[in-house]
């Protein structure tokens, strides 16, 4: 049986403010517009995660589909769920999209034997996605 792609979802509730350690106040407003607000600003950030790998012969599945979301859930939580960024990730990181996207891998790269992480995709906003598919 050849190998095939996975991809599910999660949704996680967090807040943070985009500001860079390397800008001063007036030039995070220009960049980042009304997401410097100090006081900062929430998102419902659904998480998508795709993996590739061989069905077992016995069950047809990649992996169990409980162990798969536990899996996730366990390695991204303590960063993002009901979390600020800010507070999580130290100030000097960056809070974009961009920067997330990239951590959320990393958090998840070698979780899933014995499947691979293909692509790991941030849903912001209804209009903003992020993916990264690894170094």
């Amino acid at each position: 049986m050849g190998e095939c792609l996975l991809t599910f979802s999660l949704r996680f509730y967090t807040s943070h403010r985009l500001s860079s350690p390397f800008l001063d106040e007036r030039q995070n407003r220009e960049v980042y517009g009304k997401c410097a607000n100090p006081r900062g600003h929430g998102h419902d950030y659904v998480v998508s995660i795709t993996l590739k790998g061989s069905p077992a012969a016995e069950s047809g599945l990649l992996m169990p589909r409980r162990r798969m979301l536990l899996t996730a859930r366990r390695a991204l939580s303590p960063v993002l769920d009901h979390r600020c960024l800010n507070q999580e990730l130290g100030e000097d990181f960056i809070t974009t999209g961009e920067n997330i996207v990239r951590l959320l891998w990393d958090k998840l790269k070698d979780k899933f034997p014995p499947c691979t992480l293909q692509r790991v995709r941030l849903q912001e906003t209804p209009k903003n996605f992020f993916a990264y598919y690894g170094p």
